[in-house]
C-alpha cells in the first residue's frame, strides 16, 4: 500500500514539473511571437503610409490638371 502511494506522489510531482518546464517554453514562444507581431504592425504602417503618399500626390495633381481644384 505504501509502495503504490508513494508511487502516485512521485507521478504527480513529475508531471507538474514537465508542465512546468513545457509552460515557460510555451511562454517564451508566446512573448517572442508578440513581439515579432509588434514589430511587423510598426513596420506595416510606415509601409502604407509610404505607397499612399504617391498615390495622393499624383491625386492631387490630376485634380489640379483638371480644374477640380
Amino acid at each position: 500500500m505504501m509502495e503504490s502511494l508513494i508511487g502516485a506522489v512521485v507521478a504527480i510531482a513529475m508531471s507538474f514539473g514537465y508542465t512546468e518546464i513545457k509552460m515557460r517554453k510555451h511562454q517564451k514562444q508566446y512573448n517572442e511571437l508578440v513581439s515579432r507581431v509588434d514589430i511587423m504592425e510598426q513596420n506595416l504602417s510606415r509601409q502604407v503610409f509610404t505607397a499612399m503618399l504617391p498615390v495622393s500626390k499624383s491625386i492631387k495633381e490630376l485634380q489640379e490638371f483638371t480644374g477640380i481644384r
